[in-house]
Order: C-alpha cells, then sequence, then structure tokens
C-alpha cells in the first residue's frame, strides 16, 4: 500500500460583502461544491495561474513569512 502524506489544513475567517457571496454560493452550486470546497479550488487555481507566470514559490520563501 502506497504512503499518502497527509494534507494539513489551516482554519481561517474571511469577510466579503454579501452579493459577491450570493455569486460566490451560486456558482459553487452550479459545480456541486460547498463553498469551503469553491473556496479553495478557486485558491489553487489562483496560486497555479501565479506559479505559472512568476515561477514556483519556494518552501523557503514561506518559511521566512512564518508561515
Amino acid at each position: 500500500m502506497m504512503d499518502r502524506k497527509k494534507k494539513e489544513f489551516k482554519t481561517f475567517l474571511t469577510r466579503m460583502d454579501l452579493d459577491t457571496y450570493k455569486k460566490l454560493r451560486y456558482i459553487a452550486t452550479r459545480d456541486c461544491r460547498s463553498m469551503n470546497q469553491q473556496i479553495y479550488f478557486l485558491t489553487r487555481n489562483c496560486i497555479q495561474a501565479y506559479e505559472d507566470t512568476h515561477g514556483a514559490i519556494d518552501d523557503s520563501l514561506l518559511t521566512e513569512l512564518d508561515i
């Protein structure tokens, strides 16, 4: 059996205006995702687009930010 590294997740609170929330909720529902899954999906896409343009974000840079 293959060993899989369990991902560690960070919980945080976010705010958004009601109109944005409603539209995001609509998209999440249409894509059969929870709001949490939709935000995670969009965040991962954003990171991928950034790294495609600027190169991979090295773990050492994250350590500098105390993350």
